[in-house]
């Protein structure tokens, strides 16, 4: 941060990467004041770190409004928006923006549904769960990977739905690892 800090005093103008670096010092810190984020809203990358930075910082609109002046849409931007919407409670929100997603064409991947299944746990909200789940592999041709089940178990075994976690544990086409186990 001191040598970011003697950048801007001394005029030397960062380039995505080195922001990028900062906005993850920023967020590891809480010290979501320190970024000019107007200037650094044509690139996808250094967008996608702030809205992490805002998220992660509880500050959704800041990164609502991030999202929003954003000219470049990737993909891993609209996870970005809907993972923080879903981690910070927003998450019928967040169902709404995966089906913006869909529409426009941007093919989801395995953390849009991470995301969404986060937001399902936060949210105890069981069968919507199970439905992006099994939408992964029907829907979308996605393979859910250890993490998928481990949202899956985390979720129901918070929901009291303990021998169907066991269950699902039990039936996965892979060795279930500790965090899933954990769950």
């Amino acid at each position: 941060m001191d040598l970011f800090l003697q950048m801007q005093r001394e005029n030397v103008k960062p380039d995505c990467y080195t922001v990028v670096g900062v906005l993850s010092a920023c967020t590891r810190l809480g010290a979501s004041e320190l970024v000019d984020r107007n200037e650094f809203l044509c690139k996808p990358v250094v967008g996608t770190a702030l809205i992490d930075l805002y998220a992660k910082c509880g500050s959704m609109a800041r990164a609502w409004e991030v999202f929003k002046g954003m000219k470049e849409k990737d993909r891993v931007v609209w996870n970005a928006i809907i993972y923080g919407l879903a981690m910070n409670g927003y998450v019928k929100i967040s169902f709404g923006l995966f089906g913006q997603v869909e529409k426009i064409g941007i093919k989801p991947n395995g953390n849009t549904f991470i995301a969404l299944l986060c937001g399902c746990t936060h949210a105890g909200l069981v069968d919507e769960s199970k439905q992006y789940f099994n939408s992964m592999d029907s829907v979308f041709s996605l393979t859910p990977t250890v993490e998928h089940y481990g949202r899956m178990v985390d979720l129901l075994g918070r929901a009291g739905l303990l021998d169907e976690a066991h269950q699902m544990i039990r039936n996965m086409p892979m060795e279930a690892n500790a965090n899933c186990l954990g769950s």
